[in-house]
C-alpha cells in the first residue's frame, strides 16, 4: 500500500505561527566565528529563554510532521542547517527515524523544498563501543558535527534519546579522535555547531532534572518544545506550568 501524506490546516497554521515567532538571524554580530561553516548562523536573541518556543499539540495531530517541516522551512528561509531532536525514549526515537526516512515523507516534503534533503544522524548506545582497542566517535556524530553549510542542499539532523544524550559516553573527552580538528568531547563538538534543539514530549523533561540539563549542556541557540502536555514545577504550595506565556496551541482539526 502506498502512503500519501496530506498537509492539514492546523499543521500549516502551527508552522506559520512558529515561523512568525522566530526572531530571525542576527546580521549585525561582530562575532569573528559568525561565519563558521560547520555551525548554524547566529540568530537574534540566541541563548535567551525569551527566544524559545513552546508548541502545544494534542496527541495524534502531527507533531512529528510539523517539526520536520519546520526544519525544512528554517533552512529554506534562514540557512539554518543543524538541528538536534531529543526524544524521551529509544522507542520514540525509532518512530521518528522511520517517519523522517520514509519514502512517503521525502516525496511529500520535496513538493515544498525541491532539491533539499535531511541527512538524519541517529546516535545509539552501542555506537560508542571501542573497536580494535581504539575509542572512536560514532560515524553519525562525526557526520553531524563536521557537516558543512557549504553543502547548501543538506540539513544535518542529530536524533538522540534523552538517556543517550545524558550518558557518560557523550561527556567523556578521552577519545582517540578529534572533532573539528581539536575537540575530544561529543558534547563540546555538538555545542560548537550552535544547534537548534527540538524536544518531543516535553512533559518528560522537567527543567530541574538531569535530562533537561543535558540539553542545556549543548548550549542550543534556541529550543522548540512540541507536546500535548508540559512539565509542572512546584512554586510555593502549588504547581505551575513551566511553559512560557504566549504558548502556541492547536487542537486536532480532524
Amino acid at each position: 500500500m502506498k502512503i500519501l501524506l496530506e498537509e492539514l490546516p492546523h499543521q500549516e497554521d502551527s508552522l506559520k505561527a512558529i515561523m512568525n515567532s522566530f526572531k530571525g538571524l542576527d546580521r549585525t554580530s561582530t562575532d569573528p566565528n559568525a561565519g563558521d561553516v560547520y555551525a548554524n548562523p547566529l540568530i537574534q536573541g540566541r541563548y535567551h529563554e525569551s527566544s524559545n518556543i513552546d508548541v502545544k499539540m494534542e496527541t495524534g495531530t502531527g507533531k512529528t510532521y510539523v517539526y520536520t517541516r519546520l526544519m525544512y522551512e528554517m533552512h529554506q528561509q534562514h540557512g539554518i542547517f543543524k538541528f538536534v531532536i531529543v526524544v524521551p525514549s529509544p522507542a520514540i526515537k525509532e518512530g521518528t527515524k522511520n517517519f523522517i526516512e520514509s519514502d512517503y515523507a521525502k516525496q511529500h516534503f520535496a513538493q515544498f523544498y525541491e532539491n533539499t534533503r535531511i541527512e538524519l544522524n541517529v546516535i545509539n548506545a552501542g555506537d560508542f563501543k571501542a573497536k580494535s582497542g581504539r575509542k572512536n566517535f560514532p560515524a553519525h556524530l562525526l557526520n553531524f558535527v563536521e557537516g558543512s553549510r557549504q553543502n547548501s542542499n543538506t540539513i544535518q539532523v542529530l536524533l538522540i534519546n534523552a538517556g543517550m544524550l545524558n550518558s557518560s559516553s557523550m561527556k567523556k573527552d578521552d577519545y582517540d579522535q578529534t572533532l573539528m580538528g581539536g575537540v575530544t568531547s561529543p558534547i563540546e563538538g555538538i555545542r560548537n555547531t550552535r544547534p537548534i534543539v527540538i524536544i518531543d514530549e516535553p512533559h518528560l523533561f522537567p527543567r530541574d532534572k538531569a535530562n533537561y540539563k543535558a540539553i542545556e549542556a549543548i548550549n542550543p541557540q534556541m529550543i522548540v518544545r512540541f507536546g500535548a502536555t508540559f512539565p509542572e514545577i512546584t512554586i510555593g504550595k502549588g504547581k505551575k506550568k513551566s511553559y512560557k506565556k504566549g504558548l502556541l496551541s492547536w487542537k486536532s482539526a480532524i
